[in-house]
């Protein structure tokens, strides 16, 4: 079984991992970048992958795991050794980038070092990567900048401040309801 997979074979991963079609280019990219499109491709503490295959590299500083190099550290609702398998490795990408339209945790994305394995065999219409900052392009418009940040923020931020007010809006309604019942008993 090959475990180094091609450009077109990591798009169809990330597309059977529940990713867009429109961003698997840009998957594929990032995965040949982050892990030279291998499967079992480690950098950990320790040798965790279930095949020994493909590149380990003792590390402690992260504990990164597959094809996308999915950081158990960062997101430890994935575990080894299924995040090995493609699939699951796939939709963590998907998940951890929002569908390809946040590739910074991603350190290759941030460097630049995926462009090098984009072939342009998806459409390019509805998702353009934005270009790597550099210092002769740093000076970004300020709304250009607040709406990426906001955009980051919101995705990131959202489900923490919709669980957040949940519980707010719970606790009032228990409150309400409690004053209601003194009321009416009292009175």
């Amino acid at each position: 079984m090959a475990y180094q997979l091609t450009h077109a074979q990591l798009e169809e991963v990330w597309i059977r991992g529940g990713g867009s079609p429109d961003a698997a280019d840009v998957a594929a990219a990032v995965a040949q970048a982050e892990s030279g499109g291998c499967q079992y491709a480690l950098a950990g503490p320790t040798d965790i992958r279930p095949v020994k295959a493909c590149v380990w590299t003792r590390t402690n500083g992260e504990n990164s795991c597959g094809f996308w190099q999915i950081n158990l550290r960062a997101h430890p609702q994935y575990r080894a050794p299924t995040i090995f398998e493609q699939d699951v490795n796939a939709s963590a990408a998907v998940a951890i980038s929002s569908d390809g339209t946040d590739w910074e945790p991603w350190t290759t994305y941030r460097t630049g070092a995926y462009r090098k394995y984009l072939t342009g065999s998806r459409p390019s219409g509805v998702y353009t990567p934005p270009a790597v900052i550099t210092a002769a392009n740093a000076v970004t418009p300020m709304i250009t900048g607040g709406w990426q940040a906001f955009s980051q923020s919101l995705g990131h931020d959202l489900p923490t401040a919709l669980r957040r007010a949940h519980v707010v809006r719970s606790a009032a309604v228990a409150k309400i309801k409690a004053r209601s019942r003194v009321r009416h008993h009292g009175g």
